[in-house]
């Protein structure tokens, strides 16, 4: 990870991206992926590309990027999600809570999101309204 201090667990924000976790590329335990979360905010559109983890350890750093998106009122919230590894159930509760929060007709967008996300949306929220998956 580019400026990332491979030892520091904490969330960290450096070159414009926000990390949680801690690197485990190249350790013993490791499967050369990263423990945790990694948000960097879209160019072209209001959003993020996500990689990494949503798990217990990432969640509030997840819920809050998703909140601050919902709460500036944009019409529609792009997630890249290709490069996500792991969601458990409350990290997809929190995009159906972002989802709530967009103003009539505002989607949060998930661009190939990981076949488990999907499932676990369809199981938990079915009913769920202002999600649209893109390239599944």
């Amino acid at each position: 990870m580019m400026g990332r201090d491979r030892a520091d667990p904490t969330a960290a924000v450096r070159n414009g991206v926000r990390t949680v976790g801690r690197d485990t590329r190249g350790d013993s335990h490791g499967s050369g992926s990263m423990a945790g979360l990694r948000l960097e905010p879209l160019s072209q559109n209001t959003g993020l590309a996500v990689s990494g983890q949503i798990d217990v350890r990432s969640r509030d750093l997840w819920e809050s990027a998703l909140e601050r998106l919902a709460d500036a009122g944009p019409p529609e919230i792009r997630l890249e999600l290709a490069e996500l590894e792991t969601v458990d159930a409350g990290g997809a509760a929190a995009l159906v809570a972002a989802a709530d929060r967009l103003d009539g007709g505002g989607r949060v967008v998930l661009c190939d999101p990981p076949r488990a996300l999907c499932r676990i949306l369809q199981v938990l929220w079915p009913d769920a309204t202002g999600i649209e998956v893109w390239g599944q």
